[in-house]
């Protein structure tokens, strides 16, 4: 026999030495969190404040003449379609997407009242949203491929970044569906769009 042919009944015994089955990872124990009240669903953001209170959004299209949950609250003035939320670093002001109203609010977490924190243009799908080292805060788009940018105390947003790598073609149309926080001088790494 030729070392070539020894070599390949010598590898393929040892590949008949390995198990074909492959183990699944062990998750541990787990135990439900928390459940919705009866007749809500589909939670989607979800943020802490400093003391510890869990607050969650509910995406739910067949609730469509009422207002968006925030449980336990619902939030006043918005549609029935809220994603994205969480604190303001520098403010503390708690932010909630508004995807059917295609804004951002400004929510009172004790109250549930709410106004209209940041504001875009176009068939805006804003979805998920973080803030950098400096307060501004960043929402993704997904209908558009947009990160849109605006200072800490909110207004209009502008474009901070635009690319068709950011949108989609599949269904739901849903394209840039979440943003990580920017790290002190990060936003160095990053240009305006052309």
């Amino acid at each position: 026999m030729t070392l070539g042919i020894r070599a390949t009944i010598a590898a393929y015994l040892i590949v008949m030495l390995v198990p074909l089955t492959a183990h699944a990872w062990d998750r541990g124990d787990v135990d439900t969190f928390a459940t919705l009240p009866p007749g809500e669903r589909h939670p989607e953001g979800i943020a802490a404040d400093s003391t510890g209170n869990i607050y969650v959004t509910t995406f739910d299209v067949t609730h469509g003449g009422r207002p968006g949950q925030l449980f336990v609250l619902g939030v006043a003035g918005s549609s029935n379609l809220l994603l994205g939320l969480d604190f303001h670093p520098t403010t503390h002001e708690l932010l909630v997407i508004d995807f059917g109203s295609a804004n951002v609010r400004r929510v009172d977490p004790f109250t549930a009242t709410s106004s209209v924190f940041m504001t875009v243009t176009g068939s805006a799908g804003l979805n998920a949203l973080t803030f950098d080292s400096a307060g501004n805060v960043y929402v993704s788009d997904s209908f558009q491929g947009i990160i849109w940018k605006t200072g800490p105390g909110g207004g209009a947003g502008t474009m901070w970044a635009s690319s068709p790598l950011l949108t989609t073609t599949g269904v739901p149309g849903f394209g840039a569906n979440g943003q990580a926080p920017l790290e002190q001088g990060d936003d160095s790494k990053y240009t305006e769009p052309r």
